[in-house]
């Protein structure tokens, strides 16, 4: 056992070889890897900008092309209590003012009841009586 271990004589193969001169031209190789600049395309540099504005753009028109809701539907409580204050301050209110307003009330009513003349006239002249036009509803 008391043998001394000599490296030279007791090598052992690691099945791994490498070709001449390999480390050598390595470092070389590397530079030269290195030194060249790498093409890169558009949309690689550009990627994570390019979805935000994609994003951005996609939210905009989803937004623009919902219908609006419009909110000036009054509350029957609160044309009574607009009647109310007109009453009680019919002094400080314009003249012109109420004459436009009252124009532009009576314009859409009589425009509404117009087409609601034109609806009845046409279920007339068809013979269409209203539990028959519920039944097709």
């Amino acid at each position: 056992m008391n043998q001394k271990f000599n490296i030279e004589n007791d090598k052992i193969d690691s099945g791994f070889s490498a070709p001449n001169n390999y480390f050598n031209e390595l470092e070389v190789a590397i530079q030269n890897r290195i030194s060249q600049p790498q093409k890169v395309s558009f949309f690689n540099r550009y990627k994570y900008a390019l979805s935000g504005v994609a994003t951005c753009i996609i939210g905009l028109s989803l937004w623009l092309l919902q219908p609006q809701k419009s909110s000036t539907t009054i509350a029957p409580q609160q044309t009574l209590d607009y009647a109310m204050y007109i009453n009680d301050n019919i002094e400080e209110f314009d003249e012109e003012l109420i004459y436009e307003s009252y124009a532009e009330a009576s314009n859409t009513t009589s425009a509404r009841a117009a087409e609601d003349e034109v609806y009845s006239s046409y279920l007339i002249d068809n013979d269409i009586d209203e539990n028959t036009l519920m039944d097709e509803l």
